[in-house]
């Protein structure tokens, strides 16, 4: 009796399944990408976002080259508005965090203006004699030089007179409401009005 043989069987091919996406991350702040957002979408909220108080659908339609009725559907599917006040309020917390840092900075700056100044007042004073200066200079100088030290420091609650041409007054200002830069600039008149008095007085006494 005759024998058959089977045909091998042809394994069908495997299917090529397509590579899995990286999973988005999870955001964590209100700005970021959120799951449920394309990246189309997302980059068209970047516009949003970035444009600032101005911002709008219209612009960002124009801006991402898309149309308005389909801004105003992401806008509202992804609640562009909320996040971006977030964004906004996050930026102002950084400006402000900045601004804080360059006040203290300044002030550092200023401490060190002033104290090197009353030192040149102490050197000068030690070194004059009772002719060199008489009592009214001398409680110029030192309220020169105390008004330079608060000034550096911000605590002043007083006013600032600077003696102009002749010794008359030519600018007066509550030192708590100045900026840093007019502080600073406060500072140098004052550094400079001292040392002017300190080199007449020696020249008087000569």
């Amino acid at each position: 009796m005759a024998t058959t043989t089977k045909a091998p069987v042809k394994k069908a091919p495997a299917k090529k399944t397509a590579p899995r996406k990286a999973p988005i991350p999870e955001p964590i702040n209100p700005w970021d990408r959120q799951l449920n957002e394309t990246g189309v979408a997302y980059q068209a909220f970047q516009t949003y976002r970035d444009i600032g108080l101005t911002r709008s659908q219209t612009k960002v339609a124009l801006q991402v080259g898309k149309s308005q009725a389909l801004m105003e559907r992401w806008s509202a599917k992804h609640s562009w508005a909320l996040r971006a006040a977030s964004w906004d309020r996050e930026i102002d917390r950084e400006h402000q965090l900045t601004q804080i840092e360059s006040r203290r900075a300044a002030s550092k700056r200023n401490a060190k203006i002033a104290q090197s100044a009353m030192n040149q007042v102490v050197k000068k004073l030690v070194t004059m004699t009772e002719k060199d200066l008489d009592a009214n200079s001398m409680t110029r100088l030192m309220d020169v030089a105390s008004k330079l030290e608060r000034l550096a420091l911000g605590e002043s609650t007083e006013n600032v007179q600077v003696s102009g041409p002749g010794g008359g007054p030519v600018q007066t200002a509550d030192v708590t409401l100045l900026t840093d830069e007019e502080r600073l600039s406060r500072m140098e008149t004052l550094h400079r009005e001292l040392t002017s008095r300190l080199h007449k007085a020696k020249e008087d006494d000569a």
